[in-house]
């Protein structure tokens, strides 16, 4: 998939992970951001890991809310009104 700033993206996704590959245009900045944490479920902990030598982003996120219990069995705290 080719972006606006003239990057591509190989994704694929499973229903509980993902990989993807990245190629910047070598005359411009390079950014990505990782949002791993803030689910609509909420978000119990969360963890990346950045290796600069192999060029590999990794980590985990811990969430819940499903049918009003959260991912470690504690009550859901969002007040229902």
């Amino acid at each position: 998939m080719a972006l606006a700033s003239g990057a591509s993206a190989d994704l694929s996704v499973t229903t509980r992970a993902g990989v993807g590959d990245f190629t910047f245009p070598r005359d411009r900045p390079a950014a990505l951001l990782f949002r791993v944490s803030n689910s609509l479920n909420g978000s119990e902990d969360a963890e990346v890991t950045i290796d600069p030598d192999t060029r590999t982003v990794s980590g985990s996120v811990l969430t819940g809310a499903f049918c009003g219990r959260r991912a470690n069995g504690g009550a859901n705290n969002k007040k229902t009104y």
